[in-house]
């Protein structure tokens, strides 16, 4: 397995976890803000990697265009 399909592999699975914990919150809500708390910050958490990865590749394909 190659990098890029390692990273395709690793996208796929961050959004399928990102979605499962919305889907979990959305069906046993947390009465507690703590519980509240957490849930939002694990889904932003995954986010602010998703994006990072997103930064990293379009700055890799910037540079290799004007190479």
């Amino acid at each position: 397995m190659n990098q890029e399909q390692i990273l395709v592999k690793f996208i796929g699975k961050m959004k399928q976890q990102q979605a499962e914990l919305a889907e979990a919150s959305m069906l046993r809500p947390k009465h507690d803000l703590f519980g509240l708390g957490e849930a939002a910050g694990k889904y932003q958490g995954m986010q602010n990697a998703l994006d990072t990865l997103d930064d990293i590749i379009r700055d890799k394909d910037e540079k290799e265009r004007s190479a």
